[in-house]
């Protein structure tokens, strides 16, 4: 998706923690040589996350843009990739990217819960009443989301194991209930690398890297075979940016 509230949230915090400590940029991969890095950094996380002003996270003036300069691929991918429907999640900062890139081009959008962020800790993972989300994006179908928000939960262990299932479950939905074998999906970087294409799941093997920057396109065909195992392939052809 593109750029949203908690992107700038996050990213502002970031470079205080950095300036507190000096060569943790990244996360601090060796954290105990920062002592006192780990609570600073979770109290920072949950202040830039959390709050009225991220919840259900919308898209900043540069995110409209963003997703406004991928129309020309949008329309390529559709036009002559041969692109049949857009699967978005729930949340808004994708549904906006994907009805401002696809909207308009003679293909379905259809938002999933599924296809949510990670779903915990934080107010910039929750997701509106649908009712909200259906008056907002009129021309999105919402008809495969529950009404209220059942992802969402507390602690963000729990969340992360949570994505983890929902990671494969989604590739079934896919196949087992779209007749579609040409699809774009917008979704949600940490989601992607660690529930995707980084899963540790048994029944997921993939050699793609995942999408980190915002609006980030990145081509994958998906075999599902007889034992229920997915492989994810980079394309190498034209549609490698899909």
């Amino acid at each position: 998706h593109a750029q949203s509230r908690h992107n700038v949230t996050q990213e502002a915090a970031e470079k205080k923690l950095l300036e507190r400590f000096p060569g943790s940029a990244g996360g601090a991969t060796k954290a105990d040589d920062f002592p006192g890095y780990r609570d600073a950094r979770k109290a920072a996380m949950f202040e830039a996350l959390n709050g009225e002003e991220v919840f259900d996270s919308p898209l900043t003036a540069q995110g409209v843009e963003q997703a406004q300069r991928l129309r020309p691929e949008a329309e390529r991918l559709v036009q002559e990739c041969g692109v049949q429907v857009v699967l978005t999640s729930s949340l808004r900062r994708t549904t906006l990217t994907a009805r401002t890139a696809f909207g308009g081009l003679q293909v379905p959008i259809v938002a999933w819960d599924e296809l949510r962020e990670v779903a915990g800790a934080f107010d910039c993972e929750r997701r509106a009443a649908l009712s909200q989300q259906a008056e907002m994006f009129p021309d999105v179908d919402f008809t495969a989301c529950s009404q209220e928000d059942r992802l969402w939960v507390q602690y963000y262990r729990d969340a992360n194991a949570q994505a983890v299932e929902r990671g494969v479950e989604v590739l079934d939905l896919i196949i087992d209930s779209r007749p579609e074998t040409i699809l774009a999906v917008v979704s949600h970087g940490a989601f992607s690398h660690g529930a995707v294409f980084g899963s540790p799941h048994p029944r997921i093997h993939s050699t793609c890297f995942p999408p980190r920057l915002n609006c980030e396109v990145v081509g994958v065909q998906v075999v599902r075979d007889d034992a229920g195992v997915f492989t994810l392939t980079p394309l190498k052809d034209d549609t490698a940016r899909l």
